[in-house]
């Protein structure tokens, strides 16, 4: 039980971190498969 609290808190505080990391590495992977996908674009 208390071990389920505290993997709760645990994910209640990296939750947000979690989702800005995950948000920046989509818009890098983003950038990457577009130059890879059209060299011309900018």
């Amino acid at each position: 039980m208390i071990y389920g609290a505290f993997s709760f808190c645990a994910l209640y505080w990296i939750y947000p971190y979690y989702i800005q990391f995950m948000r920046f590495w989509g818009s890098q992977l983003n950038r990457k498969l577009n130059h890879e996908l059209n060299p011309n674009a900018v």
